[in-house]
């Protein structure tokens, strides 16, 4: 953002043009941003995409058709843009308040503005009312495509009054999500943690819950923000659209909504009293310059004339000195030694075969408690793996180092591949430790809960070997991802588009387009890589089928790793090539 436009705003902001001049200088400047105006583009996009998909393989109504009334497919169309959609509002919300830490401008906004409640107050009026005008746009699009195209096929839609409610829910939730969004960037200040808190509570704390704490996870995690935005916008007849691996919201909607208003309100009002507190100007004034010259120095001591060793040393150093990267490995070797001992103590054998149980049983079970418990941890790590690989790839484009970078290694496929060894290796190091350490960890727990486990047993090798191998790629996968986008936080967005957001929506859209050709469409949420699958094994004589006869595909791990390395090398080769051509 220019000097200019930040003199305006300042100027507009002042005593004399009050609360309403204020919020508006605020709405041009979130405008007048290029990201905002993306996340925007996809926001109307999204939901119309996926109603278009949900609708297209319903057939011509026929006296054999089960029913005539196509109210739940209708407001199944809408809901099911409603995560994504909100997703994409937090973001928003981020952009809106980290734009003012990133382009450096917070402090003049503050001598504009001395009253910091009136200027975070200011920055989410404009953001959370852009979202629901935005959602309440592109559900409605969706809304009338579906019902035009139910209508033109024999069936008959629910009233608009209805319908208009379900766009209302998901526009809302949108809206809420965009003060989460805010919140989390006023508490931490920069986008790229901004976006982990926000990933986490909406695709990692619902399954961290359920693991760890049973009963009362599940209880406590149907009233978190996924949970709440689901039953918010879950409207009978429709069904329920839940990720895999996410908790089923047994509220109402007006529940979900109150659960997501107490929700915005505590984070908004906790980011307020810890904005108000902070010398954020004076941190932002002295500390951005801090922080980028000890970088600038080190490339100009390390890297002229290095070998790629050296290149790969100054990387490194230049990784481990990030706090976020220590924080993502520090988190996925925790969470891959508690995830794999809480696993192992859920359960025992009688729970998956009821007594008496046939010569075999125990042995088949202990087989498959021994894999899932190693590799539990996966099911959050791996996310926070690809946060490694994209911090450690978009850190030079964030400090603005990477012209001194590329001025003492003018190889980019050099410096590129530095980053991803580093990158990986990193991964791998915290991956083996971890797992090791897990291993006589789970061993005993299973003993005691009457498995016959042994730490000498294959699959439990293997086990550590695929878990390693797997998050060793995901690592590379977030690397390939962060060469192309060069923003963390952008970045970020795309790994959780990439391992939660769109799997498990297509994923979802092939029970309703099984046997039509639109089950193809589907079909591609196997084609996203998937690292908890891909470590698992199956035992020799398990059968499974990778097609059904309804045109459903379904990979296993035989399948999923090897299209694991090719998200990997596929990911870090366009990267590379599209870097080559690019101006930095």
């Amino acid at each position: 953002m220019s000097v200019d436009t930040v003199a305006r705003a300042s100027e507009i902001a002042g005593p004399r043009w009050g609360a309403s001049a204020l919020v508006r200088s605020e709405a041009l400047k979130l405008w007048s941003l290029r990201a905002p105006r993306v996340v925007v583009l996809f926001m109307f996009l999204v939901p119309v995409v996926l109603a278009v998909i949900r609708v297209l393989p319903v057939p011509l109504f026929t006296d054999s058709a089960p029913a005539r009334d196509a109210a739940p497919i209708l407001f199944e169309s809408i809901a099911l843009g409603a995560l994504p959609v909100a997703f994409f509002a937090a973001i928003l919300g981020i952009i809106s308040m980290s734009s003012e830490y990133t382009d450096d401008v917070l402090a003049g906004s503050l001598t504009a503005v001395p009253r910091r409640s009136l200027l975070l107050l200011a920055k989410a009026i404009p953001a959370t009312a852009l979202a629901g005008v935005i959602t309440v746009v592109g559900s409605s699009a969706a809304a009338w495509i579906a019902a035009v195209t139910l209508e033109s096929r024999g069936y008959l839609t629910a009233p608009w009054g209805d319908t208009v409610v379900v766009i209302l829910s998901v526009a809302g939730g949108g809206a809420l999500f965009t003060i989460v969004g805010i919140s989390a960037a006023a508490l931490v200040r920069t986008a790229v943690t901004a976006v982990l808190i926000v990933l986490g509570v909406v695709f990692l704390l619902p399954r961290l819950l359920m693991v760890v704490a049973g009963d009362v996870g599940l209880r406590v995690a149907g009233w978190l923000p996924a949970a709440a935005l689901q039953a918010l916008t879950t409207h009978p007849p429709a069904q329920a659209i839940a990720l895999d691996g996410t908790v089923t919201s047994t509220l109402s909607p007006g529940e979900g909504l109150i659960a997501l208003v107490i929700v915005a309100v505590i984070l908004l009002g906790v980011s307020l009293l810890v904005f108000l507190r902070r010398r954020v100007h004076r941190v932002i004034a002295s500390g951005g310059t801090r922080w980028a010259h000890p970088s600038r120095r080190h490339a100009r001591r390390r890297l002229p004339g290095a070998t790629f060793g050296g290149v790969l040393r100054s990387e490194a150093l230049k990784a481990l000195t990030m706090p976020a990267v220590r924080w993502l490995l520090a988190l996925s070797w925790v969470v891959n030694v508690w995830l794999a001992y809480r696993w192992a103590a859920a359960s025992t054998p009688e729970e998956h075969f009821p007594a008496p149980m046939v010569p075999g049983d125990l042995e088949l079970v202990t087989f498959d408690q021994t894999y899932w418990s190693i590799t539990a941890g996966l099911a959050l790590s791996h996310f926070l793996i690809a946060g490694v690989g994209a911090v450690i790839m978009t850190s030079d484009f964030s400090t603005g180092n990477i012209r001194p970078a590329l001025a003492a290694v003018p190889s980019r496929g050099r410096l590129i591949l530095a980053k991803v060894v580093v990158a990986v290796g990193a991964s791998l190091a915290v991956a083996i430790t971890s797992l090791v350490v897990a291993a006589p960890l789970v061993t005993e727990t299973l003993q005691r809960q009457g498995y016959t486990p042994s730490l000498f047993a294959p699959i439990l090798f293997i086990s550590i070997a695929k878990g390693c191998i797997a998050l060793g790629l995901t690592a590379a996968i977030g690397s390939g991802l962060g060469i192309l986008v060069r923003s963390a936080a952008g970045t970020l967005l795309t790994v959780a588009s990439v391992f939660f957001v769109f799997p498990y929506l297509l994923a979802w859209l092939q029970e309703p387009t099984k046997g039509t050709p639109f089950v193809w469409f589907a079909n591609i949420s196997q084609l996203f890589p998937d690292p908890v699958e891909a470590a698992h094994s199956h035992a020799a004589n398990e059968y499974y089928v990778v097609l059904d006869v309804e045109n459903r595909l379904h990979f296993w791990p035989e399948h999923d790793m090897p299209m694991l390395v090719l998200w990997a090398v596929g990911t870090v080769l366009i990267g590379w090539l599209t870097f080559r051509r690019r101006g930095v």
